[in-house]
């Protein structure tokens, strides 16, 4: 039976995992100053005239004056390319002097930027919070990412507020999830659960990555779900070269840049283990002795959920 990570489970079950923020974005006893971790470029404040949007004392408030109001998290958020993640907040407009088109979320590879993604929102009822959550990729080429909230109205002394601010990994569907990873197979005694690090039972070598076309760090699709199942799609070749030589005894789904360490507290890394062998485990192989230099090639592959 294969095993999850907790990741994994966590991302399937659709519980945010991490907030990815530096600081929190309650806004509690958050400042928000040029040059701190929360920057006002123009007419961003902390406030504590309403209560925020869980209860606590202090939100951020965006006022504008002619020109737009506009709040950034000043820090890059070190993000990986190529994943999902959600970014979570908390809208409210007041009746009175309340934005007449919402608030912009800007997402860049820059400060202020929204290169990224930019998603613009405008409450369905005014003077209530309401939360707001929408999903951005990263480029593949990409590791800073920036965030900004800025009124869409210019007007001046119009107003909305933000509160509860979280960046998280995404959840999603098996197939989401996994979007991009490559298939790990390794040598020596598997680790106790896919969370645990490479290493941590016996000596574990890397003996082929199997990605798209063999292609370094190419990620692996799957098909359409169908009866329970999930498999490799025809259109897709799934194959790799051998760097070492020895037997295949486990493999792990992973992104390639997973760096196979304990993530049991992190829960950062979703992770499929699977047993390898010629019969009777998880991933059967033709042979089990890998020779380095030689290529392999999956023809098939199939990962069922059981109905109970």
């Amino acid at each position: 039976m294969p095993k999850l990570s907790l990741a994994a489970r966590n991302k399937l079950l659709g519980g945010q995992i991490l907030n990815l923020l530096d600081t929190n974005g309650t806004f509690v006893t958050d400042t928000i100053t040029a040059g701190t971790i929360w920057g006002s470029t123009v007419g961003a404040a902390q406030t504590t005239a309403l209560s925020g949007a869980k209860g606590s004392t202090g939100c951020a408030s965006l006022t504008s004056s002619g020109a737009a109001a506009e709040l950034r998290y000043v820090p890059a958020l070190s993000l990986k390319g190529k994943r999902k993640y959600d970014i979570s907040y908390w809208l409210r407009v007041p009746t009175t002097l309340g934005v007449a088109t919402g608030v912009q979320c800007l997402i860049g590879t820059s400060a202020g930027a929204s290169d990224i993604t930019l998603h613009r929102y405008m409450p369905s009822a005014l003077d209530t919070w309401e939360r707001v959550s929408h999903e951005f990729i990263v480029p593949a080429d990409t590791a800073s990412v920036y965030l900004t909230f800025k009124n869409s109205d210019v007007t001046n002394t119009k107003i909305a507020y933000v509160d509860e601010v979280s960046v998280n990994i995404s959840t999603g569907s098996f197939d989401e999830i996994f979007e991009g990873a490559v298939l790990k197979i390794y040598d020596g005694t598997a680790p106790a659960t896919a969370d645990a690090g490479l290493n941590s039972a016996t000596a574990n070598n890397l003996l082929i990555t199997i990605s798209n076309n063999g292609v370094l760090n190419a990620g692996l699709h799957f098909g359409d779900a169908d009866a329970g199942t999930i498999s490799k799609p025809v259109w897709e070749t799934w194959k790799g070269t051998a760097g070492n030589s020895s037997t295949a005894t486990f493999a792990r789904l992973c992104f390639p840049d997973d760096p196979g360490t304990n993530d049991a507290t992190a829960q950062a890394q979703p992770r499929v283990q699977f047993t390898v062998g010629t019969s009777g485990t998880d991933i059967i192989l033709s042979q089990t002795s890998i020779t380095s230099g030689a290529d392999t090639t999956i023809q098939t592959a199939s990962i069922t959920m059981p109905g109970s």
